[in-house]
């Protein structure tokens, strides 16, 4: 009953609601050619800017599905291969939680309640002899293998690099009238998503493919109202390029960039810290550790730079590079001892080591009851990394003393080509990784500091 679809954008303006359970969702001209395009097409495809709905899509569809298609089983597919996380579930369970805020009788409320049971990874909705589910997987062939669905999810499929994981879910939809649900923005065109693309372009395949790309696409009607042209520039001035024009302008590329950050401008201040904020204590220091490989063939280096938290009268906070420095051997002890002096002058409250080659000091640091991270890197973490420091660059809130050349050196130079940040040849990225992972755990982190009495030396 391919018709079952036809009603959804029906559905979802007449029983979604915002969060102040008083306004009725109201769908933008992308989110109904979406949805209305499932009751048609096998695979419908929604490959647009960031900040369009994308995720409102996947999780109208979900609900739908949850209350209107009899025993139905709907799988959204996570991004992570360890965790069953999603953010369109996310939104499902808040999207409930907004419909369960319009009923207006304790007797509807408990019958609401006694529909649905809700759990970290599933919802189950029971109504008389049926009962559908909606459940998040983790992206793993293990877990997508042999699970028969009424409607798959794929939200960001961008950032998925399995493609087996994919490929898998996709050619289990058996159910004559099952559905694939993607949304993601742009792709590289050697990714999955791509040949979709192309696919759809080539036409014979039962793909709906919604493009839209660019700087024409925020000045037309389809826009979603609330992100307007200002709002993307400054996105922009915040936003290293390749990140921008896979996310904003939606291009399918490589994203090439011979320039990362560009011309860095550096507060001309005193190499020292106390000298540089006279009346500010520091709020917490965090050091990132990146340690080369024995016998790099690339002739990596081992690195440490130490980022000093700083909260001003207005309660933010600024960055400030309180060191970086390059080891001469690399070595266990040398590392280590550099850790100890910044625990002996700062309130250190974390360490962040790249996991290559670092467990020894990861586990003596722990062991030492040192706050410590370990960044399990990949592409997606690095350019998290290095979009938050070009956006504090941006913003003033990253100091880089003018006395540290060889870091505002390494961050001048580095590149983004084919998927990788990194040095032209005959040049070092190491600081500027060591910096990416202080900056990294330095944004995200609330930590109780660390500091080294001198008995602890004992």
């Amino acid at each position: 009953m391919a018709f079952m679809w036809h009603d959804i954008v029906e559905f979802a303006e007449k029983h979604i609601y915002y969060p102040d359970a008083s306004t009725k969702l109201r769908l933008t001209k992308i989110q109904k050619e979406a949805l209305t395009a499932l009751a048609a097409h096998k695979t419908v495809v929604v490959c647009v800017p960031k900040r369009q709905g994308k995720t409102l899509i996947s999780a109208v569809a979900a609900l739908y599905a949850l209350h209107n298609i009899p025993n139905s089983v709907t799988i959204i597919l996570s991004t992570s291969r360890e965790h069953a996380a999603s953010v369109t579930f996310r939104r499902t369970k808040e999207l409930l939680r907004y419909m369960k805020q319009t009923l207006k009788t304790p007797q509807q409320v408990k019958e609401f309640n006694s529909k649905l049971k809700i759990s970290q990874t599933q919802i189950t909705y029971r109504h008389r002899e049926n009962e559908s589910i909606i459940e998040t997987v983790p992206c793993v062939v293990d877990a997508v293998a042999g699970k028969i669905y009424d409607l798959l999810i794929i939200d960001e499929l961008a950032l998925i690099s399995d493609e087996e994981v994919v490929t898998v879910a996709m050619s289990q939809s058996e159910k004559p009238n099952s559905r694939i649900l993607i949304t993601s923005t742009a792709s590289s065109e050697e990714h999955i998503l791509y040949r979709l693309y192309r696919e759809a372009q080539q036409g014979g395949s039962n793909i709906h493919f919604i493009y839209r790309s660019g700087w024409e696409f925020y000045a037309s009607d389809e826009c979603n109202p609330a992100i307007t042209r200002e709002f993307v520039e400054t996105q922009r001035r915040r936003m290293i390029e390749p990140l921008f024009r896979r996310y904003f302008l939606n291009e399918f590329g490589s994203y090439d960039s011979d320039e990362v950050f560009g011309n860095i401008e550096v507060a001309n201040i005193q190499p020292n810290p106390a000298e540089a904020f006279p009346n500010h204590e520091f709020y917490e220091t965090y050091i990132g550790v990146d340690r080369a490989l024995p016998f790099s063939k690339h002739g990596d280096l081992s690195a440490a730079v130490t980022l000093h938290k700083i909260m001003l009268p207005d309660n933010t906070f600024v960055y400030l590079v309180g060191d970086a420095v390059v080891f001469k051997t690399g070595e266990f002890h040398e590392i280590w001892h550099y850790i100890m002096q910044v625990s002996e002058q700062h309130p250190l409250a974390c360490v962040a080591f790249e996991v290559y080659q670092c467990y020894d000091l990861y586990s003596e640091a722990q062991n030492f009851g040192i706050p410590t991270e370990l960044i399990h890197v990949n592409p997606n973490l690095k350019h998290a990394a290095f979009n938050k420091i070009h956006n504090l660059l941006a913003t003033r809130k990253l100091i880089i003393p003018a006395t540290f050349t060889e870091l505002i050196q390494q961050l001048s130079r580095l590149r983004y080509k084919s998927g990788r940040y990194e040095a032209p040849a005959g040049y070092h990225d190491d600081l500027a990784y060591a910096l990416a992972w202080a900056v990294e755990v330095a944004t995200r982190r609330v930590s109780t500091p660390f500091y080294l009495e001198p008995y602890d030396l004992l």
